[in-house]
């Protein structure tokens, strides 16, 4: 700090104490409100019309700035002089309170209007907080007042943002007027309770205004915004307390409509940065479920975030982005609490009894949400988790068994035969859990690293329907219940058994195709990319051994590119888009004629000759390998695999570049890694076409 601005601030402080010496200190009768007004206004325009004086002469004089900062505080002074201590014989100031408003606004208007020209932040700053700071002190009335001036300030005050990375002039703009709406709708204010449209519709102006806030500043640089998304999570919350005062339709269509309009600017990933798109998304799902809730009246909790929580993981795994699949869990896991006491149901008949249609939904939408959180998961994993599938279908068993029981009790009570029912159900629950070994069985036939995961999944289940049966339906099912219950469960454990032992021979009859059996030899190359041996594929895989393959590029005549969406069963990176089809190199081929069975294999091509585009290598946790790089030029049909490919499209160079700049986590790594600089050289033309190549 150099010695002229020393002086000038410390001038400026001790000039302040002197006009509120003016307007504060009683002058022995001499001298009254209206001359120490006048005073303290004199001296102000005197500052202010020294400051333009000397800025016209020497705008780089701090001396300016400095007397300008004097005179529009002293111009705040005088407001709250004469609206707050000045008062008539009735109380009220001189000045009432919504003209003191108005003219606090119209100097801090003024000042960062200067403030802007000049190029100075702290006078912006020093303008802006003082109409919002004195704002709460000016209005003792109507409060809601206070709040509407402050919102309608940190909009003007917008006007003078752009251009300027001034940080702490946002936050002067921002953080005053949230922090008091909060306070005033927390406590709250009884004008604030007296006027409950006004202050949800303020408070969703203000929420709104933070959204367009985001987006305005999106584009700056990464402290503002990372500034401007922290401003718009603050400008929401007063609504957030808000909602809840007045009538449920006031807030309800407040709450979804800012929710529609956060959840909107969510999706719009190619409008929207992903920094402001991760804190609309849950600000989003916030505000639909207050919403909802609202409505509801707080009477069907479980079907909000249940409902909620299946409609965000549905979208996480089309949108492939993060937040989306957080807000998703967040709700599930609000859901799953709500729903807890729920588990207890099937334990006993009284416990069970007393519950509603209701509760059955509940589990079953806790059921669908379960299934679509384990297939938005599996979008995000660069490989298969056994613990994933575990955790799924536990849930599942649970809300399913929850459902089935609960249905069962309600149709027992509206019979007039709770009991019976409560007890056929849990024998329904005993038998369908040894159907889903069947299904668990079947999938267990699949000749794939995890088929052993839904084989354990089936000897749990079905060991745990057996415990069931002797621990729990011995002593609770009436007789015959009881005995068609130990029935049903040893013939169908007879002919689950006769069934998977016949289904497993053929099984292992069948030589399983290429690229899918875990006992396939893979070609290991050693750093050099020569061949250093063979090792099964489960080997392979389990300890991340260096192998070959091939990747091949499928152009048209057009110059498209094919880009086809791997199948969830894959080993490594399950549900992705890939822009080549390839594999492994099996003990035995060579890279071009394992790049011809793949191209075979994968998308039915056959008759044509791969063109060598490079070689590369690339590794990670989950694969390390020397890539043999292929173009192919196919106009024909396309027939893909079941098992490997699950849709396809073709799509320009230009799109497909652009698709994975916007959403780099739904394609394959190793992909883009060898070959994205090709694909960017034939975004722009730079590259040879499809026809040469």
């Amino acid at each position: 700090m150099s010695v002229a601005e020393i002086f000038s601030i410390f001038g400026s402080a001790i000039t302040l104490i002197g006009v509120a010496f003016v307007l504060v200190l009683p002058q022995d009768g001499v001298l009254g409100p209206v001359p120490r007004t006048v005073i303290g206004e004199v001296l102000a325009l005197a500052a202010v019309g020294a400051a333009l004086w000397q800025h016209a002469r020497d705008p780089k004089n701090v001396g300016a700035q400095a007397l300008m900062a004097t005179g529009v505080a002293s111009a705040f002074l005088c407001i709250v002089a004469v609206t707050v201590l000045f008062t008539g014989p009735d109380g009220t100031g001189m000045l009432p309170e919504l003209p003191g408003l108005a003219l606090a606004g119209l100097v801090s208007v003024g000042g960062v209007w200067i403030a802007r020209r000049w190029n100075s932040e702290w006078l912006a700053v020093l303008a802006i907080l003082g109409s919002l700071v004195l704002a709460p002190y000016i209005v003792r009335e109507n409060f809601v007042w206070c709040l509407a001036f402050m919102v309608v300030m940190t909009l003007v005050t917008e006007a003078f943002q752009p251009g300027r990375s001034w940080l702490w002039q946002m936050a002067a703009r921002v953080v005053p007027t949230s922090v008091v709406f909060l306070w005033a709708v927390a406590l709250p204010d009884p004008s604030v309770v007296a006027l409950p449209l006004a202050t949800i519709g303020l408070a969703a102006l203000l929420a709104a205004a933070g959204l367009v806030l985001a987006i305005l500043h999106q584009r700056s640089g990464r402290a503002e915004q990372i500034a401007a998304t922290a401003a718009m999570v603050l400008m929401a919350g007063p609504l957030m307390l808000a909602v809840w005062f007045g009538t449920i339709a006031q807030g309800a269509v407040a709450s979804a409509a800012v929710g529609a309009a956060f959840a909107t600017a969510g999706l719009l990933e190619r409008r929207v940065t992903d920094l402001v798109r991760s804190a609309a998304v849950p600000l989003g799902a916030t505000f639909v479920a207050f919403a909802i809730l609202r409505i509801a009246d707080g009477g069907y909790d479980g079907y909000i975030f249940f409902g909620l929580a299946a409609a965000y993981l549905a979208l996480a795994r089309q949108t492939r982005f993060r937040p989306v699949l957080v807000v998703g869990f967040v709700l599930a896991a609000l859901g799953v609490l709500h729903w807890a006491p729920l588990l207890a149901t099937p334990i006993a008949v009284d416990l069970a009894t007393g519950h509603g249609v209701p509760d059955v939904v509940e589990s079953l939408l806790g059921l669908l949400a379960t299934l679509l959180g384990a297939w938005a998961l599996r979008a995000f994993l660069s490989a298969r988790r056994s613990a994933l599938t575990y955790t799924t279908w536990a849930l599942s068993i649970g809300f399913g068994t929850v459902a089935l029981v609960l249905a069962g009790t309600i149709i027992g009570e509206r019979l007039h035969a709770t009991a019976v029912w409560f007890q056929a159900a849990h024998a329904a629950v005993t038998v369908s859990w040894l159907l889903l070994c069947v299904v668990l069985l079947r999938l267990g036939l699949r000749r794939d690293t995890d088929a052993m995961v839904p084989v354990r999944l089936a000897i749990a289940l079905a060991v745990a329907a057996v415990a069931k049966l002797f621990l729990f339906d011995l002593a609770t099912l009436p007789g015959l219940v009881r005995a068609i219950a130990f029935l049903a469960v040893g013939l169908l454990l007879l002919v689950i058994g006769t069934w998977y032992n016949r289904q497993l021979d053929r099984v292992r009859k069948r030589p399983a195709p290429p690229g899918t059996s875990p006992d396939e030899l893979v070609l290991l190359l050693n750093e050099q990319g020569r061949p250093s041996g063979t090792a099964p594929r489960s080997a392979m895989r389990a300890q991340n051994l260096r192998h070959g393959a091939t990747a091949v590029v499928v152009r048209n005549s057009q110059g498209q590119i094919y880009v086809h969406r791997r199948t969830p069963t894959k080993d490594v990176y399950p549900g992705r888009r890939d822009f080549a089809a390839g594999g492994v190199i099996t003990a035995g081929e060579n890279p071009d004629t394992a790049a011809v069975r793949e191209l075979a294999e994968e998308l039915g091509i056959t008759g044509v000759t791969p063109v060598p585009l490079r070689r590369g290598y690339y590794a990670d946790d989950h694969t390390a390998y020397h890539g043999f790089c292929y173009t192919v030029v196919w106009d024909g049909e396309i027939r893909w695999q079941p098992e490997e490919v699950a849709d396809g499209e073709w799509m320009t160079p230009a799109a497909l570049q652009e698709a994975i700049r916007t959403r780099p986590d739904d394609f394959m790594p190793d992909t883009v890694s060898l070959l994205g600089d090709w694909l960017a050289a034939q975004a722009t033309g730079s590259a040879p076409g499809p026809a040469t190549s």
